[in-house]
Parts: structure tokens; C-alpha cells; sequence
């Protein structure tokens, strides 16, 4: 448990993310409730003449609302108890985010025709955590230089010369995206308000998802990017900012020592940034022609699916919150 932030605080905190968790059945009510009143068409029966209203997702090829709850509910606890439990658990959890991870990614590099170094990137994986971990973030530069350097003169020597820019430049970019966004997370956790800050993280994040989520169902309207995320609407962006913003407010008294301005602030950089990670694993699956990264996650693809948005909104959260 973390010594220096109040254990009345987290445990409060806690609470109500467990409160508005176990909330998912009402909300699962909530979204098919709408989805039926802006979607259910009456179609005529061929053979009576009849209309009927045709039933809510039928047509739609997304996971059952169920499935993706009862799988948030799996991860959340996971996630948020090895956080309680110390920087020792939650590092061992993030380890295993980033080996399977990287193994999501070279899976995606396969299917564009490009062979990674597997074990180069597992092995740079490890070592970029183990420095975040035991010293933080003031070495990751010149750790990344050193394992650029290491990984590239290693490819050579395994791979040759064939295909070398993409082998070395498609693992180099899975160890960064995977590895390096991460382990600020862990970074984050060992800081003296470390648990408070990654309640704050996580609460932002998914009042962000689950607002965003609602406002596109219920709202709909006028596609944001179709070219890179067919289902993402302007309406839902927007309502997921509200969603970001209240999350920020509500879980913003575990961190005592910020002020509720600069915490709103961090909120709304944090629903950018993860807007822009969501995109960002867009485009990475569409450049692979797949839906999803794997399907370990029943209903949520894989780790990095639904590590999209906190990975390039971890490394944001960790300097809002510290150095400002």
C-alpha cells in the first residue's frame, strides 16, 4: 500500500471506481435503450404484411455489451488491485502488458510482410522497465539510445541485410510504443502520491470511454475520422470529453496537493492524448488489414486494444502530474 498517500483517500477512491463499475448493468440498459430507439426499423413480413420492429443490433457485428463488461470488470481488478498492492505487483503486471504486447505487434509486423527480431524486442522491453523502474525517468533517453544502438548492431549480425531498415525500424517501433509508453506507468506508480495518481489516471480514462460510448449511441451523428475509425462520431468525442472532465473532478481528491483547475486541465490532456492513441492503434491495425489485435480480451481484442488510449496518455499524465 502506498505510505505516503491517505488511506482513506485511496480506499474512497477505490470505492466509487468499484461503485461505477458494478453501475455497468444499468448502463448496458441504458445504451440497448437507445440503440433501440434510434435503430429499431419496422420491416414488413413477406408472407403476412405485417411490420414489426426489428430487433436492437441485430445487424451489428460488435461483441455482445455483456462480454466487453464482464471483461472491464476482469481487467479493472487486476489492474487497480496490483496497483494497491504496491510498485512490486503492479511492475510484474506491467511486464506482463508488455510482453504480450510486443507479441500483438509482431503479429501485426507479420501481416504487413515485415519480420521482427522478437527476442531483441522482448529482451530491450525488459531492460527499458527495469531502468523505469529502479531509477526512473530522468535515464530512458539515453536508454533508448543504448538499446537503439544495441538492437541495430545485433540485427545485423542475426538478420543480415536483408530487409534491415524495416526488420530493425518495425521492432524499434513496437519497443517504444509498447515498452517505453508503459513503463511510465510504473513510473508513475512510485511516485509519492503514486497510487492517487493512477486511481486519478484510470478513473479519467474510462469516464472518457464510457461517456464516449454513450454519447455515440444515443447521439450518433456525423462521423469524426471514417477513413481511420469508422465509429467514432463527433458526438461521442465531445461527450467524452465531458465524461474525462467529471472523472477528473469526481476522483480528484485522492491528490490532495493539486489544485481542482490543474487536475480538470489534466483531465481534458488526458482525453486528447488517448483520442489520439486510439487513432494512432487505428491506423496500425488498418495498415495490417485486422479488426483487433488479438482476441485474449473476449470482447476488447487484445492488450494493446485496450492499452490503446493509456499508452500515449500515460507518459502525458506522469508530467502534468509531477512536474507542474
Amino acid at each position: 500500500m502506498d505510505e505516503t498517500l491517505d488511506q482513506a483517500l485511496a480506499h474512497k477512491g477505490l470505492l466509487i471506481i468499484g461503485l461505477l463499475l458494478l453501475a455497468g448493468p444499468l448502463f448496458i440498459g441504458l445504451v440497448k435503450l437507445v440503440r433501440w430507439l434510434r435503430h429499431g426499423k419496422r420491416t414488413r413480413v413477406a408472407d403476412t404484411g405485417e411490420e414489426r420492429v426489428a430487433p436492437p443490433g441485430k445487424r451489428s457485428k460488435e461483441p455482445p455489451l455483456w462480454t466487453r463488461y464482464f471483461t472491464l470488470i476482469g481487467f479493472s481488478t487486476v489492474f487497480l488491485g496490483s496497483a494497491y498492492f504496491g510498485r512490486w505487483p503492479f511492475a510484474f503486471f506491467i511486464l506482463a502488458v508488455i510482453c504480450i504486447g510486443l507479441w500483438e505487434f509482431w503479429r501485426l509486423l507479420r501481416t504487413c510482410h515485415i519480420d521482427p527480431f522478437p527476442l531483441l524486442g522482448w529482451l530491450s522491453g525488459i531492460a527499458i522497465l527495469a531502468v523505469a523502474f529502479w531509477w526512473g525517468a530522468q535515464p530512458l533517453g539515453g536508454t533508448i539510445a543504448l538499446v537503439a544502438a544495441i538492437l541495430c548492431a545485433s540485427a545485423v549480425l542475426i538478420g543480415g541485410v536483408d530487409q534491415y531498415l524495416s526488420r530493425t525500424s518495425g521492432t524499434l517501433l513496437g519497443v517504444i510504443y509498447v515498452a517505453l509508453l508503459a513503463s511510465f506507468l510504473v513510473i508513475m506508480r512510485a511516485e509519492p502520491h503514486g497510487l492517487g495518481q493512477i486511481l486519478f489516471f484510470f478513473a479519467v480514462i474510462q469516464f472518457g470511454d464510457v461517456f464516449a460510448l454513450l454519447g455515440g449511441a444515443s447521439i450518433g451523428g456525423p462521423k469524426m475520422v471514417p477513413s481511420i475509425s469508422p465509429g467514432k462520431t463527433w458526438a461521442g468525442t465531445i461527450s467524452g470529453l465531458l465524461g474525462a472532465l467529471l472523472g477528473a473532478y469526481v476522483l480528484g481528491f485522492v491528490l490532495p496537493d493539486h489544485s481542482t483547475g490543474l487536475l480538470v486541465a489534466t483531465g481534458a490532456a488526458l482525453f486528447a492524448t488517448g483520442l489520439l492513441g486510439d487513432l494512432a492503434a487505428s491506423c496500425l491495425k488498418r495498415a495490417g488489414g485486422i479488426k483487433d489485435f488479438s482476441r485474449l480480451l473476449p470482447g476488447h481484442g487484445g492488450i494493446l486494444d485496450r492499452f490503446d488510449s493509456m499508452l500515449l496518455s500515460a507518459p502525458v499524465a506522469w508530467m502534468l502530474l509531477n512536474l507542474l
